[in-house]
Order: structure tokens, then sequence, then C-alpha cells
């Protein structure tokens, strides 16, 4: 039964959203931007500020023993998910798809397959990772898009439900994820796909961990033992969690968003501690100085650990080193990861207007710099999110369309070469 006081806390906090929104974006927001005025901007103003301000106000009421900040903050949120998917239910374009729903390993996974080609067996499969944050979101959430781009491609796709922050840390669903795919290939026979043909993919969070899989498949010995995995298709990916003032971050904070520092820094802090006691280390570059592994990165990668001016104390080192040093574990900041080579062909869209575009960049470097053929493409005018909130939306963008376009034209040039 939830609680009078969490209940009102919730409301309050939406209640104040809409006035942020009201006061903070408005009309001019679309007269400044009227490229993006295929999409409705209460949709995408309304939730960055939600989920700032609900972050900090369930965690300030946590601290003082009134609230609990785990239980707050995913009733917060699925309550606006539900809206969200709400909305989009009013807005989806119907389109004939089969969807299935059963469990993996004890988690939810959803799947959709084109009515003409339902009866087919030994067919190529997507296995899509949702993104938010791993915080936020679920794979119904994304219904729209996995409908429309399974029946572009008439591709069978799988999307898992897989264990969200703060409940479960780092790499908690990661490592499910990882036991999801194992369990497809180990089983395609049964799912009716060809084992040779799977391709992974995902959107921001769920792009992290389609490449943590790619990692780990590869360190495993897995390409041997089941299958190569055949591509990664990742929709403007979240790589890294140390610095959160990359250049896109300075230049397209003010831009249209769908994601801010703030909430990347509270993602963060809540994927690697399961609270926001993260969050001013991580906002202000703090924390990697709190680990052991801190000079060899540093020394390795100065473009993403600039050197601070901060001399931490012993207290503070014994408090925080282990979550520093998760911080800069190669799985997590997979731009630190030293072997880039033997990876899938991969597929890269980044956002014009989105903070994590500079990541999408540092990605297509390294995979180009470990021999991996990259494919790279610009959505202009559009910003992060834009994946699965622009589908059920009647009015269509151009490079909405064409980002749909590519990743089709991409995944068809490997499945049927």
């Amino acid at each position: 039964m939830v609680s009078k006081v969490t209940f009102i806390t919730s409301l309050i906090i939406l209640i104040v959203a809409v006035v942020f929104y009201s006061v903070l974006y408005g009309c001019d927001l679309e007269k400044e931007h009227d490229e993006i005025a295929c999409l409705d901007l209460f949709l995408y103003a309304i939730l960055p500020v939600i989920g700032e301000i609900s972050a900090h106000v369930f965690g300030l009421l946590d601290s003082w023993g009134v609230i609990d900040f785990k239980f707050c903050f995913r009733l917060n949120f699925d309550i606006i998910t539900l809206n969200y998917s709400i909305f989009l239910a009013q807005n989806v374009i119907q389109i004939p798809i089969t969807t299935q729903e059963w469990e993996i390993n004890g988690l939810q996974v959803y799947s959709y397959t084109p009515n003409d080609i339902l009866y087919i067996s030994n067919q190529p499969l997507l296995i899509y990772f949702h993104g938010g944050g791993g915080a936020i979101l679920t794979p119904k959430d994304y219904d729209a898009s996995m409908r429309y781009l399974s029946d572009k491609m008439k591709l069978k796709i799988i999307s898992p439900h897989y264990p969200r922050s703060p409940e479960f840390i780092f790499p908690t669903a990661h490592e499910e994820c990882l036991k999801i795919v194992t369990h497809i290939f180990e089983n395609s026979d049964t799912f009716g796909v060809d084992k040779t043909r799977i391709s992974l993919g995902g959107d921001s969070f769920g792009g992290h961990v389609s490449l943590y899989v790619a990692f780990k498949w590869k360190e495993l010995g897995y390409n041997d033992k089941y299958a190569p995995i055949l591509t990664l298709s990742l929709i403007y990916p979240w790589v890294q969690f140390v610095n959160p003032n990359l250049e896109s971050f300075q230049r397209k904070e003010n831009s249209p968003r769908l994601l801010s520092k703030s909430s990347i820094v509270t993602y963060s802090s809540m994927l690697l501690s399961g609270n926001l006691e993260l969050y001013n280390l991580l906002i202000d570059l703090r924390l990697p100085l709190l680990s052991r592994k801190y000079t060899e990165r540093q020394s390795a990668y100065p473009h993403l650990l600039p050197k601070i001016d901060w001399e931490p104390t012993d207290s503070m080192i014994e408090k925080y080193s282990v979550y520093a040093d998760n911080l800069l574990d190669p799985y997590a900041t997979l731009l630190f990861q030293p072997d880039y080579t033997n990876l899938p062909p991969t597929l890269i869209v980044s956002a014009e207007y989105d903070i994590l575009l500079t990541e999408g960049q540092l990605l297509r470097e390294r995979l180009e710099d470990g021999g991996v053929g990259v494919e790279y493409f610009l959505s202009e005018k559009m910003f992060h999110g834009f994946f699965s909130i622009m589908p059920p939306v009647i009015r269509f963008n151009n490079s909405t369309l064409e980002a749909y376009g590519k990743i089709s034209d991409f995944l068809h040039k490997h499945i049927h070469p």
C-alpha cells in the first residue's frame, strides 16, 4: 500500500514539473527550434524536468529518513512512464505485428514478429536493449519503435526487461542481458532463429549493454563456442560514466534535449551505488581520484580524465574507493577497453542536439582504430530520445525516418550479404 507521504510527494513533483515546463520552456522554445516542431514539446520537455526534480527531492527526503528513496523513485517514474506509454498507445500507427511475452532466467522478454514471416524458421534476429539510464523505461515503452522497426525490416526482434537501478546496481543488468543472449544462442532452434545471424542493438544505456555484451562475448570465447554476434546497432550510445563535462555536454546543455548533465550524473550515481551519494563527486570529476587505478587511467586517457587539483582524505578513499574502482572498470567506462579488435560490424547513430554526441564520436574512433567496420550516421536537428519517441507521432521528421532507414539498410546488408 502506498503511503500518504509517498503519494503526496510524487503528486507535488508532477505539479512542480508542469509549472517548470510552463515557465522555463513554453512557446519560445518552439519558435526558436521550429525545426523540431514535429515532436510534441511537452513530451520531451517535461520528462527531464521531472527527472531532475524528483531525484533530488527523493534523495533529500531519504537522507531525512522521511521516505525510502528507492521505493519512491520507482513509484514516481512508473507513474511518468505509465502516462508516457498511454500517450504512445494513443498515437501509435497500427502495424500488423505479432507480439509475445515470456520469461528467460526469471526476466520478462518481449518479441515482435511481422505476421508475414511468423511461421518461417531459421530467421535472423535483433536483440534490442532499451534505454532509460538503466533506471527508467521498459520494453513496453518501446512498443511503437519495435513494431515500426520490425515491420520495416521484416525482422524478428526480442527485447528483454532487464533489472534497473536503484534497486540493482552495475553490472547486474548487463550480466542478466548477457545470460539472455547466451540462452538465445544456445536455444536458437527453439526460438526459430539462425544463430549465425543474431544482432544486438540498443539506444543510450541499451547501447552500453550491447557493447558490454559484445566485449564479454569476445573475452569468454563465445565466438567459437556459439557463433559471433553478427552486428551492433548503437543509437546515441552512453559509453562512459567518468566525465560529464565532455565537449557535447557543454555545447548541448542548452539545446533541445531529453537528457541533461544532471540526469546523466544522477543515473551514474544510481548505477554505481543505488542512491545519489556519489552525485557531487561525479559531477565535479572527483570520484575517479579515489581509485587506485586513477593514475594509470589518467595517463592513458587524459581526454576522458583531466587532471583535477584535489587531495582526497584517507577516510574518503576508504569510503568511496570501491565505487571509484568500479567507475574506472573498462566494462563500466567502455572507452577504457584496451582491445577494440574483433568486434562485430557496428552502426552508430548520433543526434545533433544530444549531450552524448562526443561519446559516439569517441567510440567511432576507437572502433576504427581497432579495425572494426563502422558506419556512422548523424541525425540532424534531433536530440536524445528521438528513436523511441518519434515513431508514434503522426508528424514524422525526415531525420528520424532517415535514421530508421540507416538501421534497416545496415542490418539487411549483413543479414543478406
